[in-house]
């Protein structure tokens, strides 16, 4: 960003949100006086950005890392803030599910968590495959809840299926009911919606079928 003149690009809110992303990352990595330094850093920058473009995204950003940087009343301001941008403007151009996942975290902020779970839930229906944002949604409730000293397993319910990464022995029998039952059962409870491996005769085309048969 140095090399080509974006550090220094005040007018430019892209420029402005990537730069703040780049020192939250930096915060998290840091820990003590340097990481909440570093939230406070990306917090003004990601405010610039929302008073150029209006856009929801760098605002709620901002508010979650004024908090991180040790100012819960400025970050409660901000979240308010947060919703009553999103009322004025339905049509922001944001997916369904970003424009809930913003009224969620907003509600978080400021103490309201069963209506952040009713939103969170929400978007979450209206774009149920978009597992990435919704895992990078859960990522930053934890590191809010995990500040403000708040339980997070009502979190739980809402993450995305585990991944799998199977390989099983080969020389067993075509059909084994038990060990089948005993795949499904350990499928269910670990909540694996995707797996990847080999196919190879045996145990590997148990668990495969097992994964497909779960819907995974």
């Amino acid at each position: 960003m140095e090399e080509a003149g974006l550090l220094d690009a005040e007018g430019d809110a892209r420029a402005l949100t990537l730069q703040a992303r780049l020192l939250k990352d930096r915060g998290k990595r840091a820990s003590g006086e340097e990481r909440r330094s570093l939230f406070a850093q990306a917090a003004t920058v990601y405010a610039q950005a929302a008073a150029l473009d209006g856009a929801s995204y760098p605002l709620i950003n901002a508010a979650t890392l004024v908090l991180l940087a040790g100012d819960p009343a400025r970050a409660a301001r901000l979240a308010a803030d947060v919703l009553a941008r999103l009322d004025a403007d339905p049509d922001e151009p944001e997916t369904p599910y970003w424009r809930e996942a913003t009224r969620a975290e907003a509600l978080l902020l400021l103490g309201q968590a069963e209506a952040a779970q009713a939103a969170l839930r929400e978007g979450m229906r209206l774009l149920p495959c978009a597992w990435e944002d919704h895992a990078a949604t859960l990522g930053q409730f934890d590191t809010i809840l995990e500040e403000r000293g708040e339980a997070a397993d009502w979190l739980d319910a809402l993450r995305p299926p585990r991944t799998l990464h199977f390989t099983g022995i080969m020389r067993v029998a075509q059909e084994e009911p038990a060990a089948e039952q005993a795949i499904a059962a350990w499928l269910e409870e670990q909540q694996v919606g995707f797996a990847f491996g080999a196919l190879a005769a045996g145990a590997d085309i148990w668990i495969a079928e097992a994964v497909l048969a779960r819907g995974g």
